[in-house]
């Protein structure tokens, strides 16, 4: 219920984790403002209501792990300023809205692995400027926007395993100087444009 959270204002860690809720009410959380910690993973979570996170100015960690997310936008995460580590693991989201990450700067770490992301268009990440680690393993993504990933600069792993990727432009990669690790095993390579890693100067592990 919309009020179930009242009368918590000291509460930091909320873990609802394996039950059967199935939607996120409109601040639903508004009575919770010190919260840091949230896991709601393995529910029915198909609906989250716009702001439905408003108000958790401390918010590090939000886990939305195996729920039946099919959409993100920029309505649904907002007030999620200072969060670190966001996992969307294991849902339905087949797309990504331009701009819904744009006023989270101080996520580091994104997990968005076995959903149902057909292509990355420019403007997915916009706003990620001091994400580290990117995980979109297991999607079925096959065509990536030229620049898609310019916004990432502090991205030191990039995940796209087990996707069907079948070319890989020159310019895929052209704006991340820091990357360290590329993962680009289980899909279906057929060509690598010359020169495609050329602006990798910091890679130590490609797969």
């Amino acid at each position: 219920e919309q009020n179930a959270l009242s009368y918590l204002a000291n509460l930091k860690v909320l873990n609802l984790s394996r039950n059967k809720i199935n939607i996120i009410y409109q601040e639903i959380f508004k009575n919770c403002p010190k919260l840091e910690y949230i896991q709601l993973d393995s529910n029915f979570i198909s609906t989250i209501q716009p702001n439905a996170f408003y108000g958790l100015e401390d918010l590090k960690y939000l886990s939305l792990y195996s729920n039946k997310v099919k959409m993100v936008n920029a309505k649904i995460l907002n007030g999620l300023n200072k969060l670190e580590i966001l996992n969307l693991s294991c849902n339905n989201i087949t797309d990504i809205e331009s701009n819904s990450f744009m006023n989270m700067k101080k996520l580091k770490i994104l997990h968005i692995s076995s959903n149902d992301i057909e292509k990355i268009n420019m403007g997915f990440f916009n706003g990620l400027c001091s994400l580290e680690k990117l995980n979109l393993n297991g999607n079925n993504i096959s065509n990536i926007d030229v620049n898609s990933f310019c916004s990432l600069e502090n991205l030191q792993s990039l995940v796209l395993s087990a996707n069907k990727i079948e070319f890989i432009n020159n310019e895929y990669f052209n704006c991340l100087s820091k990357l360290e690790e590329l993962y680009l095993n289980k899909n279906v390579l057929k060509k690598v444009e010359d020169y495609s890693f050329k602006d990798l100067k910091q890679l130590v592990k490609l797969n």
